[in-house]
């Protein structure tokens, strides 16, 4: 019997290299899922099973193949193991430890996918958690939501995307909160991190009624879903193409079961009916209505779960200004009537103005400045906020505009810049902006800021109590104010 050594010994040598790596590599994947799932409080019986077993398959699969060489071997039939057989077994060994891996990382990644708790310690260093307080439907605390970058062959994280870094606001029952900024300074996400659905956040806290969002499971969460509702930007995107309006009203009204069954056709028309859809629309598709009418369906669809809280997300952004009007006309009609409260997302600072009882603005992720409507539009104090009031349109031609001009580049949210993240475009920037932190302060009853130009206003309470004086014995056109208020800023600094 003639066996080519040299053949067997490398294939031997190869197989038990493939081995060591494979067992490494499972052991790795086993200790990061038992983490993750220690960290993540939930269970993955399927997936750690997969996890566990996928290697005695490949055991089992060596063994079988090292029986039929070994048959090959002693049969009388086959005298000599060729270089070939030797190539395709070891081949064959190779194929199936790239498989099994392949699979354990599939499991690996359902299990890690919703439990990314990067050093959780240190991203909650400055977290103080609040008390419950029954007169906020909703308390938002130091509330963070990081995007991990992935980087390498082994898909580390090699950095942070932080779309929500720190935003604290509480929103009182049946009003309305506007939130504003530029694009892509992290509106949508907290929105969407509010009503769980990004995944898990970050860091912080979201009260619901007193209750922490993230600590509840799947089935207390599903019925926590039917007092939490959301309005898409897009109405068509959001919408189903190939369901009627009937039933893309009235799918999530059945599956939890709002009324009984004998109830439902006429639920559905009432639902209709007070957002201004007629009953014949029942049958058509999306594709069929004009925008407004799209997005009288979106509000239909949240309005029908009987919600206490509402997140609108740039609801009106896509509609001409006939349109906006009456779309914003139906919220506040609906408000007044079913006690809703809302978060109104919005680019428009005149509708938000309209709408809102409060105002929160966003920058890079954070929350710079948040108050009441009329304090935030009378008396800005933010920089960025002041700029970006500046903008607003007069419908004044004579009206001579003192446009606040931003320099500088906007800063990425995977590399924001140290200390104030706003330094890098203000002309009121100190030394101080560019190394330490501003934390938000209460320079008047319900109105709060981010910025070091108000550090010591306790200690200078002059100055900052001839602000708000200022502002209601002398009434001056909305178009002079932002050029007062940074006049006395500047003065104050």
């Amino acid at each position: 019997m003639k066996i080519n050594k040299r053949s067997i010994v490398v294939s031997v040598l190869l197989s038990l290299f493939t081995l060591g790596i494979y067992q490494l590599y499972w052991y790795y994947l086993l200790v990061k899922s038992e983490r993750a799932i220690e960290l993540r409080k939930n269970s993955f019986v399927g997936e750690l099973l997969c996890l566990y077993l996928v290697p005695f398959y490949n055991v089992y699969w060596w063994f079988t193949r090292g029986k039929i060489v070994k048959e090959k071997l002693l049969s009388a039939g086959q005298s000599n193991v060729t270089s070939n057989e030797v190539l395709f077994l070891v081949l064959g060994i190779f194929r199936l430890d790239i498989v099994s891996m392949a699979i354990m990382q599939s499991d690996f990644n359902a299990i890690s996918s919703d439990a990314y708790y990067k050093i959780r310690k240190e991203l909650d260093d400055d977290f103080t958690p609040v008390e419950p307080d029954p007169q906020y439907i909703l308390q938002v605390n130091a509330l963070k939501k990081y995007f991990p970058i992935k980087g390498g062959f082994f898909s580390r994280t090699v950095g942070n995307v932080k779309a929500v870094d720190g935003v604290t606001f509480n929103l009182k029952r049946g009003t309305t909160m506007g939130l504003v900024g530029e694009s892509g300074c992290g509106k949508t996400t907290a929105g969407r991190t509010i009503l769980r659905l990004s995944g898990e956040k970050t860091g912080g806290q979201v009260l619901f009624n007193g209750q922490e969002v993230y600590d509840l499971n799947r089935k207390e969460m599903r019925d926590l879903r039917t007092k939490m509702q959301i309005i898409f930007q897009d109405p068509f995107s959001s919408l189903s193409p190939r369901l009627p309006v009937s039933e893309i009203i009235g799918e999530a009204v059945r599956e939890h079961k709002i009324v009984p069954k004998e109830e439902y056709n006429d639920y559905i028309d009432k639902v209709m009916d007070n957002c201004g859809l007629q009953p014949f629309h029942k049958d058509r598709y999306p594709h069929e209505f004009s925008g407004g009418q799209r997005q009288r369906i979106c509000i239909a669809r949240a309005l029908a779960l009987n919600p206490e809280f509402i997140v609108c997300d740039e609801p009106v952004s896509a509609l001409d200004v006939s349109i906006q009007a009456q779309i914003i006309n139906l919220l506040k009609e609906l408000q007044e009537k079913y006690q809703l409260t809302y978060l109104f997302i919005s680019h428009d600072l005149s509708v938000v103005e309209h709408i809102s009882d409060t105002v929160g603005v966003m920058y890079l992720g954070s929350l710079v400045e948040y108050g009441a409507t009329e304090d935030i539009f009378k008396n800005p104090l933010h920089p960025y906020t002041k700029a970006l009031f500046s903008a607003i349109p007069v419908p004044d031609p004579t009206a001579k505009m003192n446009r606040i001009v931003l320099e500088g580049s906007i800063p990425s949210p995977a590399n924001p810049p140290a200390g104030c993240k706003f330094h890098t475009r203000c002309a009121n920037c100190m030394e101080r902006c560019k190394h330490e932190a501003p934390i938000q302060r209460e320079i008047e009853p319900g109105h709060y800021v981010v910025c070091h130009l108000y550090d010591d206003v306790k200690e200078e309470s002059a100055p900052v109590k001839e602000k708000p004086v200022t502002v209601k014995e002398e009434p001056a056109p909305v178009n002079e104010e932002p050029k007062t208020d940074v006049e006395e800023a500047e003065g104050t600094v």
